[in-house]
């Protein structure tokens, strides 16, 4: 089996380039779909993207990008909420557990240092928005250097995971709609602010993962 030379995968790139794809992970996987067609073959690098052509038409490209996209969300989807609930069965429960009965002990430190549940709330709270803003930005610079005017579809679906931060960062305003102005949920009680910040913990982690699943699309 032959190899594909540099040059001829530079070729390959701006041949596929010129068809509608709208996402890197989907151009990076044709492309190796045609790299490896190609040194698999033993017919000229031109007959082999005339070949290829006739199965990866402008229509196709549409249709696994649309496919792509769709499966990645629902892949997101129910994997955070697998891995949600996961935290609540055998053997994971015992370390969810663990997790909460430390967090409950140092409940009433909790709340005598503010200082700390806010630190914490922040942690929980802030860091996958951060993640979001550093993977868009990331995909920014690359576009405007002129390396990719591709998406790139986890930065995007990204929003996902940023949603559900923004969300939990709101809780302790949402509770100034139902209580009186001097209420500070973070600053309650010991297992009420326990149990916020428990609940913070699990969707940090979640969102993590979440953020860093690989999902090839399919090509064919």
């Amino acid at each position: 089996m032959k190899s594909i030379s540099s040059e001829e995968l530079d070729l390959l790139k701006e041949h596929l380039i010129q068809k509608p794809f709208k996402y890197e992970e989907v151009f990076n996987e044709v492309l190796d779909h045609y790299a490896t067609a190609y040194e698999k073959s033993t017919a000229d690098i031109e007959i082999v993207l005339s070949e290829l052509d006739q199965h990866f038409t402008y229509r196709k490209v549409d249709e696994i990008n649309s496919r792509y996209f769709n499966d990645l969300k629902k892949h997101l989807r129910k994997s955070h909420w697998t891995i949600f609930l996961g935290n609540f069965r055998w053997p994971q429960l015992m370390y969810t557990v663990i997790s909460g009965f430390v967090l409950l002990l140092a409940g009433p430190l909790l709340v005598d240092q503010k200082w700390l549940a806010i630190s914490l709330f922040a942690l929980f709270g802030v860091s996958p928005a951060l993640i979001g803003v550093y993977l868009y930005f990331y995909w920014l610079v690359r576009k405007i250097r002129g390396i990719t005017n591709l998406k790139n579809a986890h930065a995007e679906l990204f929003g996902m995971a940023f949603g559900f931060s923004a969300i939990y960062m709101q809780l302790p305003n949402l509770s100034r709609m139902f209580m009186d102005d001097s209420f500070r949920l973070l600053q309650y009680h010991p297992m009420l602010t326990s149990g916020l910040l428990f609940l913070g913990m699990i969707l940090f982690i979640t969102s993590m993962i979440m953020i860093f699943s690989k999902i090839k699309p399919s090509v064919i």
